[in-house]
This record gives structure tokens, sequence and C-alpha cells, in this order.
């Protein structure tokens, strides 16, 4: 198999309610393709074996990476962990706390700055967590959050630095193999929506498991509005859905007049007006489709911060609260 024809990948896979949504460059040449599937609303990571890359131009939305180790003299690219909606804000008096806790030590004994931890450390561990319910699958999944990328290749997980990239997005992406994707389509997107429909159901559980067992009024509090928040999301997803069923319905009934049109002309000249406003049709139909799909692909990074950052935050506060409960039982068991 020779290179990727990117273009005609990206009027296949289109075919097939897969849209590639950004395009990513190693060594100049296509690696990876960040794709969402609209008939099950998800992203997916599509990596191209290193035989198969080209190179690419005119394209939007076309990125380079490099390999996090190898980043040195790019903007401070740790500093990821700040939540990326207004609705969800980092509270200052964390750190004030944890600052005036510090200046009580030796200062000069601290080796790693003020001893937060490196945002790197808990992606790759947010992504190990992610990946338990994939162990028997061929599948693996990968997360974006804004210039950083963790991605899990089966056997370990490899960190990218997304050069220039400004969106402020976190996402979770299922990785497949260009070729498997190109020979296997249908049948891919089938075990994908299947798989898309279990892993979020995990997930979800694993989160309302972890703020419960914490017995907090506040966290009780949050389970609700996370409910809403996902009672929401798939609102937004079934009228999106319903959405494009119905423009698809409408353009192939369009598609069907036109054709009969066409063949039943004589004339030359009536045959070009009729290609002309064929082609206007197919063009107002692919904007109110693309117009609906961007905004939708907007609601999904959106709704994954949310799921992104309550897998971790309900997990890391878990085991910290047990933590600490456990280290005030063994003092009490120090002076009994």
């Amino acid at each position: 198999m020779s290179s990727i024809d990117l273009s005609k990948l990206k009027a296949s896979l289109e075919k097939s309610s897969i849209l590639i949504v950004e395009y990513y460059l190693l060594e100049e040449k296509c690696a990876m393709l960040k794709a969402y599937v609209y008939s099950i609303n998800q992203f997916l990571l599509i990596y191209i074996p290193t035989k198969l890359r080209t190179e690419i131009t005119g394209k939007k939305n076309i990125y380079e990476l490099k390999a996090l180790e190898d980043v040195v003299d790019e903007e401070d690219y740790a500093k990821f962990d700040e939540y990326q909606i207004n609705m969800i804000r980092q509270v200052g008096s964390d750190k004030d706390a944890y600052k005036n806790l510090s200046q009580k030590y030796n200062k000069q004994i601290v080796l790693n700055g003020d001893g937060v931890e490196q945002f790197e450390k808990r992606i790759m561990r947010q992504v190990k967590r992610l990946n338990i319910p994939f162990s028997k699958l061929e599948y693996t999944l990968g997360v974006q959050n804004k210039k950083i990328m963790a991605l899990h290749f089966g056997e370990e997980i490899n960190l990218f630095y997304v050069k220039n990239y400004t969106k402020d997005v976190r996402c979770y992406m299922y990785i497949v193999n260009v070729k498997d994707l190109i020979e296997n389509g249908a049948e891919m997107q089938h075990e994908i929506a299947t798989i898309n429909t279990q892993f979020f159901k995990i997930i979800c559980d694993v989160i309302d498991t972890n703020l419960t067992e914490i017995s907090s009024k506040d966290y009780t509090a949050i389970i609700e509005k996370y409910k809403k928040q996902k009672a929401d999301f798939a609102r937004k997803t079934d009228t999106f859905s319903s959405f494009i069923k119905r423009l698809e319905d409408e353009e192939k009934a369009e598609v069907k007049k036109y054709k009969g049109l066409f063949a039943n002309e004589t004339s030359g000249i009536r045959k070009n007006t009729l290609e002309t406003e064929y082609q206007n049709m197919i063009s107002s139909f692919m904007k109110k489709k693309m117009d609906k799909m961007e905004s939708m692909i907007d609601n999904t990074y959106i709704f994954h911060i949310f799921f992104l950052l309550l897998e971790e935050i309900s997990f890391d506060n878990f085991i910290m609260i047990k933590r600490t409960t456990a280290n005030f039982e063994k003092l009490k068991a120090l002076f009994d």
C-alpha cells in the first residue's frame, strides 16, 4: 500500500459519518488525524504508519507534534491543569494554604519548585486508569488536554506536545490504525459505538461510587449536578442526530429529483443549468451539516472536560481522603 491520499481518505470517511477535524505532523509528514464520528458523537485518533505517511499542504488545522521529552524551548507546557471553562474554577485558597504551610519549612530543601506535581504524570495516570477496561480488546484510548496528548499504543503511553495549538480542549479519543479503518470501517464504527456505551457507563459508575463513598453533602450535590450535565448532553446528541437524519433524508430526495430531471432533459444549456443548481444544492446541505457538526463538536469537548476532570478529581480525592483517614487512625493508635 502506497502513501495515503489524504483528500481521498477525507472524502471516503465523510461518507461513513467520520469528519477529520485536525491533522498532526511528525517529521513534516502526516502521522495522525483527529476525527469526529458524528453517528456516535465521539472522537477518534487515527494513526498512520510510517510507510503510509505523506506531506500535507492546503489544509486547515495542521499541527506539528513533538515528543514531550524533546520539548525544551517552548512555552511552559507543564501548566495544563487549569480548569478550562468558566463554569469550573480553581480555588486559589488551596494554593494559598499550601504556600502558607510550606513557608513553615526550609524552602531550600524542596527539589521541585513549590512541590506541585507536573501535569504529564497526572495525565499518564489517568490514561492508564481509563485503559484498564480495554485490557482484552485491540482498541486503546488516548487523552488530549490543550497542547498535551497522552496516547496509549498498546504497550506504552506516548506523550506529545502539539506545537502552536491554541484550542482550549480536553477530550478522550479511541485510537485506530488508518489501514484497519479503511479495510473495516463499518465494522469498526459498530464496535466503537458498542465499546463507547460500555466505557462511558463504567467510568460514570466509578465517579459516582468514588464521590458517594466520600460521604459529603458537597459531593452529593456535585453528583446531582453532573447527572443534569449528562442528561443535557444526551438531549443535545439526540437533537443533533435527529437533525442530521432529517437533513440527509432531504438531501437524498433532492438528489433523486435532480437525477430524474437531468435524465429527462435533452437541452445542453438546461443540463448545464441543472448541474449548477445541483452543485449549489449539495453545497447548501453540506454547509447546514457542517454548521451543526461544528456546534456538536464544541458541545462534546465541553462535556469531555466535565467527564475527565470529574474522573480525575473524584479518584484523587477518594484516595487522599481515605489516606488521610487512615493516617489519623494511625495517630490515634500511636497514642492509645
